[in-house]
This record gives structure tokens, sequence and C-alpha cells, in this order.
């Protein structure tokens, strides 16, 4: 019975982080427009700017296009934030 419990309260978290996560995958740009910050992994920014298009791929792969090229980094190291204009 313990086990069921704990089995349970793991399953509901586990649910609602996937719910917490699915936002993030989002690149609809209806309230404004999207931009992105790639960074290098020691930290230092490589490229900022607004997204034309964007895709993710297998074990966090994102490909991210910014003025025309396509950067492909891991997910850890792009920051995708939406701007808008009525705020």
């Amino acid at each position: 019975m313990k086990y069921r419990i704990l089995t349970i309260i793991l399953g509901l978290c586990v649910l609602f982080g996937v719910i917490l996560a699915l936002p993030g995958c989002s690149s609809s740009k209806e309230n404004g427009e999207t931009y992105a910050y790639i960074f290098f992994p020691n930290g230092k920014m490589l490229v900022s700017g607004e997204v034309e298009a964007a895709w993710h791929g297998s074990n966090g792969l994102l490909g991210i296009t910014i003025d025309g090229i396509e950067y492909q980094t891991h997910c850890m190291n792009a920051v995708l934030e939406t701007k808008r204009a009525d705020i």
C-alpha cells in the first residue's frame, strides 16, 4: 500500500512537470515576436535576434534560424523569449 501511494505521487509529479514543460516548446508568434539568445557552453553569448524559424529534435537538439543563419545547439544553451507590444 505504501509503495502504491508513492507511485501515484511520483506519477502526478512527473505529469505536472511535463505539463509545465510543454509551453516552452511552442514557436507561436501570436502575441508578439519571438527572440532567441544562444550561448556557448561556457556562458558567453554567441548570437541573439528575432527567430525566423525553429525546430527541435531528439536529445534536446534545437535548430534556430536568426538572420538567415541556422544555429544548431542543445536546449541548455538557448533561451527563447516572447516580447509583447501591449505590456
